[in-house]
């Protein structure tokens, strides 16, 4: 039956042994993580004092903290949605939807 061909299905594998990646779907700022973007993580992995090359601009930003479906989380992996908070980021109106 179709039930039983869709249990025998894999789960995708994430990839996160790459290095992180994720298109920004959304820009606004928050009360507990000031400007923030949202997206879904395309590889890798993501936690609270890392450092990302935002690209085009190539500027370094530092990720003050990560949120996943509202709450706070420790990490954030491919696959995941997630809202990262960012520090240092020098004009937060260059951050627009679809930079990586």
């Amino acid at each position: 039956t179709l039930m039983e061909l869709i249990d025998k299905f894999d789960p995708p594998k994430r990839q996160v042994h790459k290095p992180f990646r994720m298109s920004i779907s959304d820009v606004f700022r928050t009360m507990s993580l000031g400007v923030t973007v949202g997206g879904k993580v395309e590889c890798g992995a993501v936690a609270p004092k890392d450092q990302l090359l935002l690209l085009p601009q190539g500027e370094i930003v530092n990720v003050k903290g990560v949120e996943r479906d509202g709450s706070e989380a420790a990490i954030a992996v491919a696959g995941d949605n997630v809202e990262l908070g960012l520090k240092d980021v020098a004009e937060p109106a260059q951050l627009a939807v679809g930079q990586i």
